[in-house]
């Protein structure tokens, strides 16, 4: 089958059809034909999609067009882009531009015109032709007013004729694509078809100038009148869809705060509405997901500093972990480890005849590499992509939930945190194979630990008693008695360390007319600090002590929040781990 055999089929049809159905059609045409630039023009045309956005677009988005599918080059990381639009050429536009005059089909054409407009000048330097803007424009609302359409296909082609229009100051063009879209909205009986709906507000508010103040103002009492219809549905848990009502306040409240004279009070309301929904709805949901739903809640709440209401919304959040913790359940799974794993674990760490040097070993071994972690995580994350881009959400041994991580775009410091706390779980195994070797040898024991630590300037002697005590604990395997006496002196340790090299351990109060010891997460935040312990301790101990998003020992030890089963051989072996890293120091007082 030859190109102008398939392109045939699509050209005079009344019938609904989409790009992607001319792409499989295409399929069809011979090999001679595939082998032919117009066949290929095709192919990449009708391939590229609308409307593309995406934060690693290689283009930063300078086109309206993109490719469907984007991956990264194994080894390289280098982005592979299917259609690519690097590869459009003189003779790809010049087909699309002869496209546009052969076809009658609105919906062929416009796809042909918008891609002439947009990559014309980029490939060949010349500017389009304004008679092709105008053709797209009047197409696009066309494509818009054909109800057969999809209600986001219609919007996009809408939207991009009022942007256009704008742009180009084509004000009759503007008046005629917003009449066809209130045309829209107005056949748009669907409750749940918000995208229909909302779409003329949210084009007001996307693109500047294109509906006056007072169409606006219009506007939102549409999209209120619909909140209110879809609020009074909620009062029935059965028919309950308050997820729809966020989306309507998320998309409402930035117009209410740029207005507050106008609408004092308004946002607060509908939130308020919001709450009720979701107390309803809660009903028939598990306690995780009202979490999540009270902490979008919160998020809008606070962004907004309605705090009386976001107060609430915690007590209801708190509430919620205390159910949290009963409904969610444990997984575990076994493995084998490898003898020749094991034995070379410890013969590349443990000298016999060098106490000292295996004890530095044992320190060196099992500190995370920031930056080498970091680059795991990456290639992690692209062989694994959607793992990566949901939101997790951490909580802690009762159910409460202790940070929020974004997608992996919007939060890789959360993300590497994350992986370097589930990574010192795993090599945590290693590191207690190591450590009851050590002891079974007669190397690791509380006198050549003292000894050990004794030569570090960071540990004060007067307190030394107390690291005593805490190591007979660990020996005797009373984790509990060992990790509270532990932790304290180690945090003692790091403020000895700013001492000794001059840095401040004191901040004012918020009076100003006392000072408190800073806190030990500051501490180890602190660039100063970074430089005297290396980079890749100074995290390692935020991720072990103080970050949320990691084992945040120091905290949940000292505030009483940790749970009994905390008080583990795997948790006091990081804790007599971190005070090994600390005896590599060796700075002069």
């Amino acid at each position: 089958m030859n190109l102008d055999s398939v392109l045939s089929q699509f050209e005079n049809t009344m019938n609904d059809f989409t790009y992607f159905d001319v792409v499989s059609a295409l399929w069809d045409c011979s090999n001679e034909t595939k082998e032919t630039i117009e066949y290929q023009s095709e192919v990449i045309a009708m391939s590229l999609i609308e409307a593309y956005t995406a934060d690693d677009d290689i283009f930063c988005g300078k086109f309206y067009f993109g490719p469907y599918m984007t991956l990264r080059e194994e080894g390289t990381g280098l982005p592979i882009e299917y259609p690519d639009r690097r590869q459009l050429t003189h003779s790809n536009i010049q087909y699309l531009k002869d496209r546009i005059r052969l076809t009658n089909n609105p919906y062929l054409r416009v796809r042909y015109a918008g891609l002439v407009w947009d990559f014309e000048h980029h490939v060949t330097q010349h500017t389009c032709n304004f008679e092709i803007c105008t053709q797209y424009i009047n197409d696009l609302i066309v494509c818009a007013g054909d109800s057969r359409k999809r209600s986001s296909t219609r919007v996009n082609f809408i939207k991009r004729a009022i942007h256009l229009s704008v742009k180009m100051r084509l004000a009759d063009k503007l008046n005629v694509a917003k009449d066809v879209l209130n045309t829209m909205i107005a056949k748009c009986d669907d409750i749940e078809d918000k995208i229909m709906w909302s779409s003329a507000f949210a084009i007001s508010q996307e693109i500047p100038n294109s509906f006056t103040y007072d169409e606006q103002k219009s506007l939102v009492i549409l999209v209120e009148e619909k909140f209110d219809i879809i609020y009074k549905l909620n009062t029935d848990s059965k028919h309950s869809n308050p997820w729809l009502l966020m989306d309507i306040a998320e998309m409402l409240a930035p117009f209410y705060n740029k207005y507050p004279n106008e609408y004092a009070n308004k946002l607060n309301e509908i939130l308020e509405k919001i709450e009720r929904a979701y107390d309803i709805a809660g009903n028939n949901m598990a306690s995780i997901q009202l979490e999540a739903n009270y902490h979008q809640l919160h998020n809008i709440l606070s962004r907004y500093k309605l705090s009386e209401q976001a107060k609430r919304i915690r007590i209801k959040i708190a509430n919620c972990s205390k159910r949290l913790s009963d409904e969610l359940g444990t997984y575990s799974y076994k493995t084998t480890i490898p003898k020749e794993l094991i034995d070379n674990c410890i013969n590349s760490t443990l000298c016999n005849e060098d106490i000292e040097q295996s004890f530095a070993n044992i320190a060196y071994k099992y500190i995370p590499q920031k930056e080498r972690e970091l680059e795991t995580l990456k290639n992690i994350a692209r062989k694994a992509p959607l793992r990566y881009h949901i939101t997790n959400i951490l909580y802690d041994e009762r159910g409460r939930s202790r940070y929020i991580i974004d997608s992996i775009d919007c939060d890789l410091k959360g993300h590497l945190a994350m992986h370097i706390s589930t990574s010192m779980n795993i090599d945590s195994i290693f590191l207690g194979i190591v450590i009851n070797e050590a002891a079974e040898r007669g190397l690791l024991t509380k006198e050549n630990i003292i000894k050990y630590i004794s030569k570090s300037p960071v540990f004060n002697e007067q307190k030394m008693i107390f690291f005593e005590k805490g190591l007979d604990a660990y020996f005797a395997q009373d984790y509990i008695v060992a990790i509270h006496l532990l932790i304290p002196q180690i945090e003692d340790a790091i403020r000895e360390i700013a001492d000794i090299n001059g840095i401040c351990i004191l901040r004012s109060d918020n009076n100003g007319k006392c000072y408190q010891l800073r806190t030990l997460d500051a501490l180890l935040r602190d660039s100063q600090i970074e430089r005297v312990i290396t980079p890749n301790i100074a995290y390692y101990f935020r991720i072990l002590y103080t970050d949320n998003r990691g084992w945040n020992l120091r905290n949940d030890v000292c505030h009483g929040m940790s749970l009994p089963n905390k008080f583990n051989r795997i948790t006091a072996d990081r804790v007599l781990h971190s005070i090994l890293c600390l005896g590599l120091l060796s700075f002069q007082r």
